[in-house]
């Protein structure tokens, strides 16, 4: 009976511990760029966020410029479309308790002329990276990586195709009561035949909590003519189902290598 009635209230707690969440779908008309904020209920908290921004071949085309933070309650996505009308959303993921967290940022610039360029966002001694995020200009600019490195650090890297430099911002959102995130990885390479939606999904553990996720694709360039160069574009990056987290490439050259991160409690 004291057995039956332990296992119940474990149940019981991991269900009350699951974040809740909430997502705002906004239009960018073709040439445009707009932005979306998806907002927890009052009395939670925004511990991480997620984004989908479609990028087809016929009709919408569209980059995420931004994925942050907004105050406690908040995460917003802005998007640039070079294609048709289309629909981005952006998603926040929700915790009953505020565990304060504490937001750190470096820019860095990336060279024009399709150079490639990252940097670390770095918590405190005494935090661990929980979440993170990226800020970057109203210009074409293609997303390789935003996932967390070590305990501490939330690293981003990004493709400038255009002729100028662009300045960027990475985010690492810090948790001071360092919860121990555990990663699951799980890695598709994709098909330059069929291009467009290609997901890999790492999940948690049955026995695990969900709280965020990153991804990172592969940009290769061919060394010699023999090779093939290998570049992808993330587009989508949030959670699927309760225990997995799903990123979404564009194959633009070759088979590159997608990889989704869960960031597990």
């Amino acid at each position: 009976m004291v057995a039956g009635l332990t296992a119940l209230l474990v149940v019981a707690g991991l269900a009350a511990a699951t974040l809740s969440w909430q997502s705002k779908s906004f239009s960018v008309a073709g040439g445009e760029t707009r932005g979306g904020l998806a907002t927890c209920a009052p009395g939670r908290t925004a511990v991480s966020g997620g984004f989908y921004a479609p990028l087809t071949e016929f009709g919408p085309a569209m980059v995420a410029l931004d994925s942050t933070r907004e105050g406690t309650r908040q995460w917003r996505l802005r998007a640039r479309n070079l294609g048709g009308n289309g629909t981005a959303t952006a998603y926040v993921y929700c915790a009953q308790n505020d565990p304060g967290l504490i937001t750190r940022s470096a820019q860095f610039t990336v060279p024009g002329g399709g150079k490639r360029g990252g940097a670390n966002a770095q918590c405190q001694p005494g935090e661990e990276a929980v979440a993170g995020g990226f800020d970057s200009p109203d210009a074409n600019t293609y997303l390789m990586a935003s996932r967390r490195t070590d305990i501490r650090t939330w690293r981003v890297i990004l493709y400038n195709p255009g002729a100028d430099p662009h300045q960027y911002t990475v985010f690492a959102y810090c948790d001071r009561h360092e919860p121990g995130l555990k990663t699951r990885i799980a890695t598709i390479t994709t098909s330059e035949t069929e291009r467009f939606h290609q997901s890999a999904v790492a999940r948690c553990r049955s026995t695990e909590e969900l709280r965020s996720g990153g991804f990172h694709v592969e940009f290769s360039r061919a060394v010699d003519e023999l090779d093939t160069d290998d570049i992808g574009i993330v587009h989508g990056s949030r959670r699927s189902g309760e225990l997995g987290w799903q990123a979404t490439a564009f194959a633009v050259i070759g088979h590159p290598k997608l990889t989704a991160f869960a960031y597990c409690k």
